[in-house]
């Protein structure tokens, strides 16, 4: 089972984690870490996999995986941790501008700084490279169908963006 916590997130992924963010994405790890597995998988595979992580079936889609289908299409998965930081950098990051008080949902303000134009498509991009994986994972496991018979996984599509 992939394992992702606060340190995850740098580099591609980079978050400022402070004494007041840190318990925050700790939650959304909790939350869409699985929340997102289960719809890659499937309720029945997802327990498989839990249940047996370190089965060469279940290593092959952890990892990162490049593949042609039975029909030519050319498949690349960054690997599932990769995918899951993806997913989580997007719900966390979509989130931030906004905080909810007494007196409803404000979003922050600061004299010195602005937000550039382009924060929205840097999250964008990353769901989208998530869910580029996240087709190879499902593409991979549909052409070996025989390995994973319990498969029911979720479609997950890309975010167009509109400006």
């Amino acid at each position: 089972m992939i394992t992702i916590n606060n340190t995850d997130f740098y580099g591609k992924f980079e978050l400022t984690i402070g004494e007041f963010t840190g318990q925050k994405l700790t939650d959304y790890i909790n939350r869409y870490q699985n929340e997102f597995t289960i719809e890659l998988l499937g309720v029945e595979l997802y327990d498989l996999y839990l249940a047996n992580s370190t089965d060469p079936e279940y290593i092959i889609i952890e990892e990162p995986l490049i593949f042609q289908s039975n029909f030519g299409k050319i498949y690349k998965s960054q690997g599932m941790k990769d995918m899951l930081k993806g997913f989580i950098f997007f719900m966390y990051g979509r989130d931030l501008p906004t905080q909810q008080t007494l007196t409803g949902a404000v979003k922050q303000s600061s004299e010195n700084s602005m937000h550039p134009s382009n924060v929205n498509a840097l999250l964008w991009q990353r769901y989208n490279e998530s869910v580029e994986s996240y087709e190879a994972i499902q593409a991979y496991i549909r052409e070996n169908s025989d390995v994973y018979p319990t498969f029911r996984g979720m479609k997950n599509e890309a975010i167009i963006p509109y400006f």
